[in-house]
C-alpha cells in the first residue's frame, strides 16, 4: 500500500516537471465565463443613496417605543 502511494506521488511529480502553467492559460469549464459575468458587472456603477435621515428616531425614542409596544401587547394578550 505504501509503495503504491509513493510510486504514484513520484510518477505524478515527474510527469508535471517542466510544465508550469499559469492559471489563465488553463482551459476553463464552459460555465466559468457565465458565472464570471454574473459576479462581475461589465460597467460598475457608482453607489448613490438618497436616504434622508432627518426623520429617524433617536436611540432613546426607539427604546421607549419598544418598551411601550411590549407593554401594550402584553396587556392586550392578558385581557
Amino acid at each position: 500500500m505504501k509503495f503504491s502511494v509513493i510510486a504514484a506521488t513520484v510518477a505524478t511529480a515527474s510527469a508535471h516537471r517542466g510544465h508550469h502553467y499559469k492559471h489563465s492559460t488553463l482551459p476553463h469549464h464552459p460555465i466559468y465565463h457565465y458565472v464570471k459575468n454574473l459576479i462581475s458587472p461589465a460597467e460598475p456603477k457608482p453607489f448613490h443613496c438618497d436616504y434622508d435621515g432627518s426623520q429617524d428616531m433617536e436611540q432613546w425614542e426607539y427604546m421607549l417605543n419598544i418598551k411601550r409596544s411590549v407593554y401594550v401587547n402584553g396587556v392586550r394578550g392578558f385581557y
